[in-house]
């Protein structure tokens, strides 16, 4: 029985050694588990943050597209515009009539020369 004294202790003291460090990671794996399912303040806080940065970016990048919708319309309207001040008939409907004509333009005479 004195024999199995010592050879119980050195058992014992190696599966401490060999098995220490193996359960230390495991205890940190299922500390790690817990707190994500618990969901810590600080991970909303931070996700939270994440969230309104990309919102105020998302902001910005409407409003530029807002103004270059804008310049485009804009654009647009001015080329429409000058289209239909120089169309055949495009002066009537600016309202201009024959103002913008030259004198021997306003009448048809100067088509028979």
């Amino acid at each position: 029985m004195e024999e199995l004294i010592p050879i119980v202790f050195m058992l014992t003291t190696g599966a401490v050694l060999i098995l220490r460090p193996i359960t230390k990671r495991l205890g940190l794996l299922l500390e790690a588990i817990a707190k994500s399912k618990m969901g810590t303040p600080g991970d909303a806080a931070a996700e939270l943050a994440l969230m309104r940065g990309t919102l105020e970016q998302m902001s910005k990048r409407l409003d530029l597209l807002d103004e270059r919708q804008d310049f485009t319309e804009r654009l647009l309207n001015s080329a429409q515009r000058r289209n239909a001040r120089f169309a055949p008939g495009g002066t009537e409907a600016l309202g201009t009539g024959n103002a913008g004509l030259f004198e021997s333009e306003r009448s048809a005479d100067y088509l028979s020369r």
